[in-house]
C-alpha cells in the first residue's frame, strides 16, 4: 500500500514539473521543443527523388489512420492530401491544450476547408469517448480523432501540445511543440500554403 502511495505522489510530482509535457512512452529522450521551419536547427530536406518519412520539416508526415471521435468513421491523412493540414496532438487533462482549443476552432472556422484542423489524442489511454466529451463540451466543430496514441508515437510526441503544419503535398512545414496563439496559427498556415503553391 506504501509502495503504491509513493508511486503516485512520484508520478503526480513528475507531471506538475513537466506540465503537459514529460518523457515519451518509449522512455526516450524528448525532442527540443519549439518551432523549426526547415532551415536552422531541423535537419536538411531529403533529395526530392527519394521523399522519405520524418516528424520534422522538410520531410513527408508519416501517415495516420485514426477514428473520428463523433462519427466513429476511419479518416487517414493520406484522405486529406491536397489541402495544407494543421495536425494538433492533445489530450484532455493538458491545461495547455484546453485553452489553446477556442483559437483552433476560431482558426477553422476562418480558414474553413482551406486548411484541414485534425486535433488527435496523444494520450493513448483516454478513450474516444472521453474526447468525443471533451470536444462537445467546448463546441468543436473540427476534425477531431482518436487512434491509440500509436500516431504520437510515430511523430515523437514528447509533450502536448504539439503541432504540425504540412503542406498539400504531405510535406511538413513547421513543428512547434507548446500552446499557439491564433496568430501563429494564421502564420504557420500561411507558411504551408505557400510551399504548397510553389
Amino acid at each position: 500500500m506504501l509502495r503504491r502511495v509513493a508511486a503516485a505522489i512520484l508520478a503526480a510530482l513528475l507531471v506538475l514539473t513537466a506540465g503537459c509535457g514529460g518523457v515519451r512512452p518509449d522512455g526516450a529522450d524528448q525532442e527540443p521543443v519549439g518551432v523549426f521551419h526547415g532551415e536552422g536547427g531541423a535537419d536538411p530536406a531529403p533529395d526530392a527523388a527519394a521523399p522519405e518519412v520524418k516528424p520534422m520539416p522538410g520531410y513527408l508526415a508519416a501517415d495516420i489512420r485514426a477514428t473520428d471521435v463523433f462519427s466513429g468513421k476511419a479518416v487517414s491523412l493520406a484522405d486529406l492530401k491536397g489541402q495544407p493540414v494543421f495536425l494538433n496532438f492533445w489530450a484532455t487533462w493538458c491545461p495547455p491544450c484546453k485553452d489553446e482549443m477556442p483559437d483552433m476552432e476560431e482558426f477553422h472556422r476562418e480558414m474553413g476547408d482551406r486548411v484541414r484542423v485534425v486535433a488527435i489524442g496523444a494520450d493513448g489511454f483516454e478513450s474516444r469517448e472521453k474526447m468525443a466529451a471533451f470536444a462537445e463540451a467546448l463546441g468543436l466543430t473540427f476534425l477531431v480523432v482518436h487512434d491509440g496514441g500509436s500516431a504520437a508515437r510515430a511523430y515523437l510526441v514528447s509533450g502536448v501540445p504539439t503541432s504540425f503544419f504540412i503542406d498539400a503535398e504531405g510535406v511538413i512545414r513547421v513543428r512547434h511543440t507548446g500552446q499557439l496563439s491564433l496568430e501563429e496559427m494564421k502564420e504557420y498556415a500561411e507558411l504551408a500554403s505557400k510551399t504548397a503553391e510553389d
